[in-house]
Protein backbone atom coordinates (compact mmCIF):
# COMPACT_ATOMS: atom_id res chain seq x y z
CA UNK A 1 0.00 0.00 0.00
CA UNK A 2 1.40 3.39 -0.71
CA UNK A 3 0.99 6.35 1.00
CA UNK A 4 -1.33 7.80 -0.84
CA UNK A 5 -4.07 4.74 -0.13
CA UNK A 6 -2.84 4.94 3.31
CA UNK A 7 -3.82 8.13 3.60
CA UNK A 8 -7.51 7.51 2.12
CA UNK A 9 -8.07 4.67 4.47
CA UNK A 10 -7.57 6.96 7.36
CA UNK A 11 -9.69 9.45 6.00
CA UNK A 12 -12.34 6.14 5.34
CA UNK A 13 -11.52 5.24 8.85
CA UNK A 14 -11.68 8.71 9.97
CA UNK A 15 -15.36 9.50 8.95
CA UNK A 16 -16.57 6.63 10.48
CA UNK A 17 -15.09 6.50 13.52
CA UNK A 18 -17.93 6.33 16.26
CA UNK A 19 -20.44 6.93 13.64
CA UNK A 20 -21.08 3.03 12.33
CA UNK A 21 -19.80 -0.14 12.73
CA UNK A 22 -16.80 -1.45 10.45
CA UNK A 23 -15.61 -4.42 9.54
CA UNK A 24 -12.54 -5.30 8.36
CA UNK A 25 -10.48 -8.20 7.10
CA UNK A 26 -6.90 -8.97 6.45
CA UNK A 27 -4.36 -11.30 6.01
CA UNK A 28 -1.87 -9.28 7.99
CA UNK A 29 -1.61 -9.34 12.45
CA UNK A 30 -1.53 -5.90 13.21
CA UNK A 31 1.96 -5.90 14.10
CA UNK A 32 2.67 -5.95 10.35
CA UNK A 33 -0.08 -3.32 9.23
CA UNK A 34 3.23 -0.45 9.93
CA UNK A 35 5.46 -2.60 7.31
CA UNK A 36 2.13 -2.78 5.34
CA UNK A 37 0.81 0.61 4.93
CA UNK A 38 4.90 2.33 4.89
CA UNK A 39 4.18 4.84 7.30
CA UNK A 40 3.82 3.97 10.87
CA UNK A 41 2.49 7.29 12.09
CA UNK A 42 -0.54 7.23 9.91
CA UNK A 43 -1.19 3.24 10.35
CA UNK A 44 -1.16 4.44 14.47
CA UNK A 45 -3.16 7.00 13.68
CA UNK A 46 -5.68 4.38 11.34
CA UNK A 47 -5.60 1.54 13.99
CA UNK A 48 -6.79 4.56 16.73
CA UNK A 49 -9.90 4.80 15.29
CA UNK A 50 -10.51 1.35 13.79
CA UNK A 51 -9.43 -0.38 17.44
CA UNK A 52 -11.79 1.84 19.55
CA UNK A 53 -14.71 -0.02 21.18
CA UNK A 54 -13.93 -2.57 18.80
CA UNK A 55 -13.84 -6.27 18.91
CA UNK A 56 -11.04 -8.53 17.60
CA UNK A 57 -11.21 -11.90 16.23
CA UNK A 58 -8.45 -13.86 15.64
CA UNK A 59 -8.60 -16.39 13.56
CA UNK A 60 -5.76 -19.00 13.13
CA UNK A 61 -5.64 -22.15 11.29
CA UNK A 62 -5.96 -23.15 7.65
CA UNK A 63 -7.86 -20.82 5.45
CA UNK A 64 -11.65 -23.03 4.49
CA UNK A 65 -11.88 -20.78 1.00
CA UNK A 66 -8.26 -22.31 0.87
CA UNK A 67 -8.83 -25.81 1.99
CA UNK A 68 -12.01 -26.09 -0.70
CA UNK A 69 -10.93 -24.26 -3.40
CA UNK A 70 -10.89 -26.64 -6.04
CA UNK A 71 -15.10 -27.34 -4.87
CA UNK A 72 -15.53 -23.69 -5.04
CA UNK A 73 -14.10 -23.10 -8.33
CA UNK A 74 -15.50 -26.67 -10.43
CA UNK A 75 -19.36 -24.68 -8.33
CA UNK A 76 -18.46 -20.86 -9.70
CA UNK A 77 -17.65 -22.93 -12.89
CA UNK A 78 -20.70 -24.30 -13.18
CA UNK A 79 -22.94 -21.21 -12.17
CA UNK A 80 -21.36 -20.17 -15.77
CA UNK A 81 -22.40 -22.67 -17.83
Amino acid sequence: MNRSEANLLFMVANQFYQQTSIILTSNKGLIEWGEFMGDPVITAAILDRLMYKCEIVDLVGDSCRLKHRERILKSEASNFQ
